[in-house]
């Protein structure tokens, strides 16, 4: 029994030693942050159709109205080299008092110059959640 206790706290100091002295750049410390990668990678990819579906749905379902670009900065987040841009909006849709909201979303490059502060856009919200809108 003994041996097991001695042999689990060797393992442990070379695990805590590899850790100090080679980090990443180690074998292992390179699978482990290999596989960190792959799964923010994943989740982003994941993020991403997620993003597409819901423009999709509020594009075909969505209630049409209008806003005003109270706010606007790049988030740093890029999405397949577009940015993802967070638009603080003042929200109208017919026969409702105007909202607040505070939404993101992918904005390609050559699109960038028709958003400025104070300017009119079209959006289309979701008839079930009215914080969720496209942009267009």
């Amino acid at each position: 029994m003994g041996m097991f206790k001695d042999l689990r706290k060797i393992m442990r100091i070379g695990k805590q030693l590899e850790k100090e002295q080679f980090g990443a750049s180690s074998p292992l410390g390179m699978m482990r942050q290999m596989g960190q990668t792959v799964a923010t990678a994943s989740d982003a990819v994941q993020d991403v159709e997620a993003q597409h579906a819901r423009a999709q749905r509020l594009q075909s379902g969505g209630i049409e109205g209008t806003a005003t670009i109270r706010g606007m900065r790049d988030t740093g987040t890029v999405v397949n080299t577009i940015p993802v841009i967070e638009f603080d909006l003042e929200v109208r849709l017919e026969g409702r008092q105007p909202y607040s909201v505070t939404s993101r979303q992918v904005i390609p490059h050559a699109a960038l110059n028709r958003f400025q502060l104070g300017s009119e856009v079209s959006v289309k919200v979701d008839p079930e959640d009215r914080t969720s809108l496209l942009v267009q």
